[in-house]
């Protein structure tokens, strides 16, 4: 399967998985599907192709990591509403 995406981004992806997998946010899986797909726009099978797993499986993580990342933002603003003495 030819792809069109560049070697660099394949690498920034990596990157920014592996701070994102520091966080503990994110579990790794959830943290590279959202750096190859939401950050940096990769596609789909791209993603699935350089991961090393089904499509299926880049779709559900990204679901997770979404969800992850609201209930996080969630929590930050409630931390931020609360006064703290």
């Amino acid at each position: 399967m030819q792809h069109n995406t560049d070697v660099g981004r394949i690498e920034a992806a990596q990157n920014t998985a592996e701070r994102l997998k520091s966080t503990n946010v994110l579990t790794p899986r959830e943290a590279d599907a959202y750096a190859f797909r939401s950050i940096y726009n990769i596609p789909r099978g791209e993603t699935a192709d350089a991961l090393g797993v089904s499509k299926s499986r880049v779709d559900n993580a990204l679901r997770s990591a979404k969800d992850a990342i609201a209930g996080a933002r969630i929590l930050i603003n409630m931390l931020d509403d609360t006064e703290i003495e």
